[in-house]
This record gives C-alpha cells, structure tokens and sequence, in this order.
C-alpha cells in the first residue's frame, strides 16, 4: 500500500517537476512568436485535458490509499481493545 502511495507520489512529481507539462519553456517567456507555436502544441496534444484526467486517477488512488490506511488503522485498534 505504502508503494502504491509513493508511486503516485512520484508521478505526479515527476510529471509536474521534471517533465515541466503545466510550465511555459523560456524561450516561449521571452520571445513572443513560440508563445503561439508553444500555445498551438498544448491544444494540439490536449496537454491541459491528458493532465486533469492523469489529476483525477492519481487523486482516485490517493483517496483509496486513505480508506485503506484508516480500514488498517481501525483493525489494529480493534485487535488492540481485545
């Protein structure tokens, strides 16, 4: 369970950090001519749709994460209380 949370961790790290998918690169920064061309490939590839569906399974898996921390937290109570 602990892995599968860190590997969703890691993911969206990854994915937001290293890959740079939500970030404008400099070149589109400073010269405005690739803000177009940079603009046109984000629709081309559906970056913002391919990111909130990826947000969206590893916040499904997070949320499952969390039921099954509590349902072993709760069972340890309960072996605990006997």
């Amino acid at each position: 369970l602990f892995q599968v949370v860190a590997r969703n961790n890691t993911l969206f790290i990854d994915m937001v950090g290293k890959l740079g998918i939500k970030d404008r690169s400099d070149t589109a920064w400073h010269l405005s001519q690739y803000e177009s061309l940079h603009e046109g490939m984000r629709k081309e590839f559906d970056l913002d749709e391919r990111f909130r569906h990826i947000e969206f399974k590893l916040n499904l898996i997070q949320q499952n994460a969390k039921f099954f921390l509590e349902v072993l937290h709760a069972q340890k109570s309960n072996t605990l209380e006997w």
